[in-house]
């Protein structure tokens, strides 16, 4: 293996990947149960995280959460896991996290002197394409038309993922400025 392909972390990057996963699988716990998509505080943490890390280490804290939960790990709603909440209906929303961080992560590195409402709108965006994955992957797993996926994983959720996308971003914006203060921040 070429070692520009290898992808290092410090002790440091590793506590915060650690911290952030950790984050996500007690968020992902406080859930108001729906019929088939629970709204839980799970994409508020993924949003937190795409906030406060460079998108090297928010990337990575959410793929040690989703591999903790295939490998059985009791972190996906209502303290479940194993592969096959990945591979169920409702596991485009889960692998979407990927894509939420991945896109934030992007636009901050683009803008990174983009302010609040810069901040929450590239939530909003990585919010879509996460919800956007979820509600074809749940289209698919349940046969339903793209209207139906849409009033069933998306439409509950919009005006909570709203005021989730905010306050990711207030409480982000924050917590990185009192990391960078204590000469623990990153740059984009």
């Amino acid at each position: 293996m070429n070692s520009m392909s290898r992808v290092h972390f410090s002790a440091r990057e590793m506590a915060l990947v650690s911290i952030f996963a950790a984050l996500t699988a007690v968020l992902t716990q406080i859930i108001v149960p729906l019929p088939a998509v629970p709204i839980s505080l799970g994409n508020f943490a993924v949003m937190l995280c795409a906030a406060v890390l460079p998108l090297k280490l928010a990337f990575a804290a959410q793929t040690v959460y989703l591999l903790l939960g295939a490998f059985g790990a009791p972190v996906f709603t209502y303290f479940s896991g194993g592969f096959h909440k990945l591979a169920g209906p409702t596991g485009g929303y889960l692998v979407g996290y990927l894509a939420l961080v991945l896109v934030v992560g992007l636009l901050r590195r683009r803008y990174p002197d983009a302010g609040f409402l810069g901040l929450c709108l590239m939530m909003v965006a990585g919010m879509a394409i996460c919800l956007t994955l979820g509600t074809l992957w749940l289209a698919l797993g349940l046969g339903y038309t793209g209207r139906q996926a849409f009033l069933v994983g998306v439409a509950p959720f919009l005006v909570f993922d709203l005021i989730k996308a905010v306050a990711a971003t207030m409480i982000g914006q924050r917590l990185r400025s009192t990391l960078n203060r204590a000469g623990l921040g990153y740059h984009l």
